[in-house]
């Protein structure tokens, strides 16, 4: 290679090497913002939550209120937030009633706990005792990453001793802890008077009720990393997915649920009717008058491509325009209370009617599609008609 072309080649390289190279003046330094608004940029589930931090450790004074042995010392290694942690070794006890000062606790409060840091991976033991009661948690956390340990103070149970509220951590590997917190973490999904069902989160549970039908309680992802996260909710259905095994849960306020497309009765009414679990085995056939629309075949969920979402339990169409006429049979078993979901039908309030008979058991979802509740056991093709007023 000539001397002019290796000149050439090694200008280029220098220009790749200078164009990659990151400009010191884009790199946004955040520790020294507030602590509470980098909490909320690195934690982005704090920003539907009301919380306290207690002990941010930026100060060293805050390790006095934390007992440990050796004592508990203040840490520029690391840090959760700003610019320093504490280090507690693998037995500390954080002194809550010194903190609060007197204010009630757990009062309104429903999760207490702290960031914690090892080296290696670590198990964890926490204890929250406060008025004679205690609740105890016990979590593993990987290595080199900070990593969330609380409690679930709405779990907290009678317990003999009487002493001032704490929360006590043992590890089995000494531990960097960071920005100790309280946290209500409540949130009512859907409830009152226009809803038939209560879908809530309190602490590490997600509760979906309905009186005298039934109830059934989620861990959270505050729980476990395999925990459920809320998808969707209105009068009429709930939708939940995990990292867990079981990826997706849909359950509707009738008591019918679908667990990755496995139907499963809640109810009573639904473990009585046997025919509802061989209408979702056996789904029927829908046909959509020309130019009002399409069966929607490639929704995430429709296992056979046939139209009957197995994940969601319902038929899945789509409106061209503000009025939709479709045919609904059954092949094989009858559809008992078939579920019916249109995507792209206008805004306005649905008419939707059953051979000519009203149908009121409908709703329009958060994303604007309209789930409707067809009141009826079809054994013969049936005629559906809806208009967006």
């Amino acid at each position: 290679m000539s001397f002019a072309k290796c000149r050439a080649l090694l200008a280029v390289s220098l220009l790749l090497v200078v164009g990659c190279a990151q400009d010191p003046r884009d790199v946004v330094d955040y520790s020294n913002e507030p602590i509470g608004m980098q909490l909320l940029r690195t934690e982005p589930m704090l920003k539907q939550r009301r919380f306290n931090t207690l002990l941010d450790f930026e100060s060293a004074d805050d390790a006095v209120f934390v007992s440990a042995n050796p004592p508990a010392t203040q840490e520029h290694r690391h840090a959760h937030t700003g610019h320093a942690s504490a280090a507690i070794g693998t037995s500390a006890t954080i002194k809550l009633a010194s903190i609060l000062g007197g204010r009630e606790f757990p009062g309104d409060w429903t999760v207490a706990g702290a960031y914690v840091y090892s080296d290696r991976p670590a198990k964890l033991t926490l204890d929250c005792l406060a008025a004679g009661k205690e609740v105890q948690r016990q979590l593993s956390i990987p290595s080199g990453k900070w990593s969330p340990a609380f409690v679930d103070l709405t779990q907290m149970t009678s317990a003999q001793s009487s002493a001032d509220p704490s929360l006590s951590i043992t590890s089995d590997q000494p531990l960097l802890i960071d920005d100790v917190m309280l946290i209500d973490n409540t949130n009512w999904y859907i409830g009152g008077d226009q809803s038939p069902w209560t879908i809530k989160q309190r602490g590490f549970k997600i509760t979906i009720e309905r009186e005298g039908w039934f109830s059934i309680a989620l861990d959270s992802l505050d729980a476990s990393n395999t925990g459920w996260k809320v998808e969707d909710t209105s009068s009429m259905r709930a939708t939940f997915s995990s990292p867990g095994q079981t990826k997706w849960l849909t359950i509707y306020s009738d008591g019918r649920t679908f667990w990755d497309g496995r139907y499963e009765p809640l109810s009573g009414a639904a473990k009585s009717d046997a025919s509802l679990a061989r209408a979702h085995e056996s789904p029927g056939v829908i046909t959509v008058a020309e130019g009002m629309g399409r069966v929607d075949r490639n929704s995430e969920g429709d296992a056979n491509n046939d139209g009957y979402n197995e994940r969601l339990g319902a038929y899945e169409v789509v409106a061209n325009g503000p009025r939709m006429e479709l045919t609904m049979a059954s092949r094989g078993a009858p559809l008992v209370r078939p579920l019916l979901e249109i995507s792209a039908l206008p805004p306005g309030k649905p008419l939707v009617t059953l051979e000519g008979r009203l149908v009121d058991s409908l709703t329009r979802l958060k994303n604007g599609n309209v789930l409707i509740e067809i009141p009826a056991r079809i054994e013969q093709p049936a005629t559906v008609n809806v208009r967006a007023e």
